[in-house]
């Protein structure tokens, strides 16, 4: 078991109150892409308390990361799963995010929505399971990034409100 795994567990058993933030799952190389997103798009959002977001760019020097990390995962009701090529290719989505956020949307307990930003293999893709997911929307090359953001904010997040948080921490 995955030591963010066990993180997460404990994190869990640690975090009361109801699941209630939207998680942004994506590889490093697609950063500039999060932060359009996040930056333009949700934000609007969170300022109006529609939603409460974690991206790991909130972690600070000094911070236990993976404590973070697994605690944020502890409470996601909703991950947004930015999936490309990088993303698949990420070591660490593939052993301690993706493995927490399907099980938990097994039971029940989280909307994983993937939202394709980048080409990644079919097969791959298929081979992944994220295809049995219903994802909000593609990006295509004929279609400007900004637009295809604007659909999600303004569809997918709106169908599964969350109540905002206050402060960093969470357990």
């Amino acid at each position: 078991m995955s030591e963010i795994l066990r993180s997460v567990t404990a994190a869990t058993v640690a975090v009361s109150g109801p699941r209630s933030q939207v998680f942004i799952s994506y590889s490093h190389k697609d950063a500039a892409i999060v932060e359009r997103l996040q930056q333009t798009h949700l934000k609007p959002l969170v300022r109006a308390k529609k939603l409460e977001l974690w991206v790991d760019t909130r972690l600070e020097g000094g911070d236990e990361w993976r404590r973070e990390i697994a605690a944020a995962l502890a409470i996601t009701k909703v991950a947004v799963l930015l999936v490309s090529g990088d993303f698949f290719a990420s070591d660490f989505i593939d052993a301690n995010e993706l493995p927490i956020l399907r099980e938990a949307a097994r039971q029940g307990q989280v909307k994983l929505l993937p939202l394709y930003v980048g080409p990644c293999n079919p097969q791959i893709l298929k081979e992944s399971t994220l295809s049995e997911y219903q994802g909000p929307c593609r990006l295509k090359t004929h279609r400007p990034r900004d637009a295809i953001f604007q659909r999600f904010a303004a569809g997918p997040l709106h169908r599964y409100p969350v109540r905002q948080r206050v402060g960093k921490r969470y357990a």
